[in-house]
């Protein structure tokens, strides 16, 4: 199974080596979960975070996506062109509000991880969203995998 952290949308107070970092976790995720899995029908979960401050105006700009299962899809690049095909995934994003966007800039490293964990395992409600398309999800096992996977990232900084 394939577990990968993405920032989807970045605001320009967010520094360079905090989007490394998330980077360098989804990096982990996938070696931590590589030899994981929670279902047949899910191969991989894409959790897509945004970190951009709300302007006064255009607080619809950057909303969450619904959380999306895909059996089986074709998928063609608006910058290549090229097709591709996605399958058993299953995404969904994390918004930061502006409170949190400023302590994950401003804070350690270790701290920073920690909100990402945070808002993560607070997140794993979405996993619910699955149950309508796929039955056989192990969402406590995940949960845990989850934990332990952040747990060993806060102790190898």
């Amino acid at each position: 199974m394939e577990v990968s952290l993405n920032v989807a949308v970045v605001d320009q107070s967010v520094p360079q080596h905090k989007l490394n970092l998330i980077q360098d976790l989804s990096a982990s995720a996938k070696a931590f979960f590589r030899d994981s899995s929670y279902s047949s029908e899910v191969e991989t979960i894409a959790i897509s975070f945004l970190l951009v401050n709300s302007q006064p105006g255009y607080e619809d700009w950057h909303k969450e996506k619904s959380p999306r299962y895909v059996a089986f899809k074709t998928v063609k690049s608006r910058l290549t062109g090229e097709t591709y095909d996605v399958s058993k995934r299953f995404d969904y994003d994390i918004k930061f509000s502006d409170e949190l966007i400023e302590s994950f800039s401003n804070t350690s490293d270790e701290e920073s991880i920690k909100i990402i964990a945070e808002e993560t395992l607070a997140s794993l409600n979405k996993l619910d969203k699955l149950s309508k398309k796929v039955k056989d999800f192990d969402k406590e096992k995940f949960r845990a995998d989850l934990q332990k996977f952040f747990g060993q990232q806060m102790f190898t900084r």
